[in-house]
C-alpha cells in the first residue's frame, strides 16, 4: 500500500541476500522436516538399489538389511524426536542454543513432556504390532549420541543439497559416553547365588513355581557358562544346538549357533553346558507328553514353559532371586542384571580360564576393545596368579 515503505523492504531484502551470497551462506530457505524426509528418502534410494542388483549374493544381502535397519532405527529418531521439535525451522535458522534447548527437552521427553502423556508405544517385531509400555527415563549418554549422529547428518545432507552452509552448520559435539558397565558376580557371590536358587527350587510353594524357578536356575547356569547376551538366550531354539570334535584333543564341545544385534555366530559353551542341555530337553519331553503338545526338538525355543510356549522374559524371577540371596548389588552399590551374567562369563574366562582376549572376543560377538573397556575393572587379587607366574624352561 506504501510505495516508499516496499521499496525500503525490497532493498532491505536484496542487501540482506547479497551480505548471505558475499559470506558463502545458503539463500534457499528450506524447512527441516522436508530436508529430514529427503535424508530417509535416500536410504530408501540405497536399499531399493541394493535390492536390484543383489541377486541373492550374501555380501549384498547383509548390505541391504543394515540399511533397512539404518532406516527403521533413523526414522523413529526423526518421527519421534527430531521433527516434532525442528520440523517447522528452516534448516539455516537452527542455531547453536537451540541444539542445547533441544538436549533439555530430550532428557524431559520420557519424564514429564510429551512422552510422558503415552501410556503405549507400538512397533513391529518379526511382523508383529508389539504395545508395551514405554521407559519412563532420562536417556543414556549413548542413546542421545547415537540421536545426534542422525541430526548431524540431516545437517550434512542440507548442505550436500544446497540449503545450509557450512558455516551455518551449528554446533552438535555430542558428550562422552559414559561407561554402562554391569557388575558381575565373584565366584563367592556366584556360589551363593547357584545355592539360593536351587534351594528355592525344592523349597517351592507351588508345583508351578517350582517348575518357573528350575527354568530360571538352567538358564542362569547355561547364560554364566556361554557368555550369552539375553537376547541371543530367549531366542535360541533346540536346532541351534550341535556339537564339535576337536581334531586335536579329540574333545566332544558344545556348539551354540545364536542370533542377537542382528548378528549371527557360532560359539562354544562349557563342557557343564550339555548336562544343563540335555536336563531341560528331557524335562520338556515329559511336560509334552504331559500336557499334550507337540515337541520334536528342532524349532522349538530352548527356553520354554511346561505348555511348550517360550519364556518373554526371566528379569521377575532373577530380580527377586537377587532380593533372596542379598546380591542386588556389588561391593561399590553396582545394581545387577541378567546381563551380569554375561560379564560374569567374560570375567571367569579371564581370571580362571586364562583365555586368549581375542578368542574370548570371538566367543563373545564382541571387539576386543570392547572386553578390555568391560573387564578393565578386575581386582589384582582376581589375576595375582596371572600377575606373579614365572615360566620355566
Amino acid at each position: 500500500r506504501d510505495k516508499d515503505e516496499s521499496i525500503r523492504e525490497g532493498e532491505k531484502l536484496f542487501d540482506d541476500l547479497n551480505y548471505k551470497i558475499s559470506k558463502g551462506l545458503s539463500v534457499v530457505g528450506k524447512k527441516f522436516s522436508n530436508v529430514c524426509d529427503d535424508y530417509l528418502k535416500q536410504i530408501e534410494t540405497q536399499i531399493e538399489i541394493e535390492n536390484k542388483k543383489s541377486n541373492k549374493k550374501q555380501v549384498q544381502l547383509k548390505k541391504q538389511n543394515s540399511l533397512e535397519k539404518k532406516l527403521k532405527d533413523q526414522s523413529l529418531i526423526c518421527e519421534r524426536y527430531l521433527k516434532p521439535y525442528f520440523g517447522k525451522k528452516d534448516l539455516n535458522k537452527v542455531s547453536n542454543s537451540d541444539i542445547t534447548k533441544y538436549r533439555d527437552w530430550r532428557n524431559s521427553y520420557w519424564i514429564t513432556g510429551e512422552g510422558s502423556k503415552l501410556k503405549y508405544i507400538e512397533y513391529e517385531r518379526g511382523g508383529k504390532t508389539i504395545r508395551v509400555e514405554p521407559r519412563r527415563k532420562v536417556p543414556t549418554s549413548s542413546t542421545l549420541n547415537s540421536e545426534e549422529t542422525v541430526m548431524r547428518k540431516i545437517f550434512q545432507h542440507g548442505f550436500s543439497k544446497g540449503y545450509i552452509s557450512q558455516v551455518e552448520i551449528p554446533t552438535i559435539k555430542s558428550e562422552r559416553v559414559k561407561s554402562n558397565q554391569r557388575p558381575d558376580f565373584t565366584l563367592e557371590d556366584y556360589r551363593t547365588l547357584i545355592r539360593k536358587s536351587w534351594w528355592r527350587c525344592k523349597n517351592s510353594p507351588d508345583e508351578r513355581t517350582r517348575r518357573q524357578r528350575l527354568l530360571l536356575h538352567n538358564f542362569i547356569l547355561l547364560m554364566t557358562n556361554t557368555g550369552l547376551r539375553p537376547v541371543e538366550g530367549m531366542t535360541l531354539r533346540w536346532r541351534d544346538i550341535s556339537y564339535h570334535i576337536s581334531p586335536t584333543s579329540k574333545k566332544k564341545h558344545i556348539i551354540l549357533s545364536v542370533r542377537g544385534k542382528n548378528k549371527k555366530r557360532d560359539l562354544v559353551g562349557q563342557p557343564s553346558v550339555n548336562t544343563y542341555i540335555k536336563r531341560m530337553k528331557e524335562r520338556q519331553k515329559e511336560y509334552s507328553k504331559e500336557n499334550g503338545f507337540q515337541f520334536k526338538g528342532k524349532e522349538e525355543y530352548v527356553f520354554s514353559n511346561e505348555f511348550g510356549e517360550p519364556i518373554k522374559s526371566f528379569k521377575g524371577g532373577f530380580d527377586s532371586l537377587l532380593r533372596d540371596s542379598d546380591l542386588e548389588h556389588d561391593n561399590h552399590g553396582g545394581k545387577r542384571c541378567i546381563y551380569s551374567l554375561r560379564h560374569t562369563y567374560g570375567t571367569f574366562r579371564l581370571v580362571y580360564g586364562n583365555v586368549d582376549v581375542f578368542f574370548l572376543s570371538e566367543n563373545m560377538g564382541t571387539s576386543v576393545e570392547m572386553i578390555k573397556k568391560h573387564y578393565s575393572h578386575l581386582k589384582i587379587t582376581q589375576v595375582s596368579d596371572h600377575l606373579t607366574r614365572v615360566i620355566k624352561n
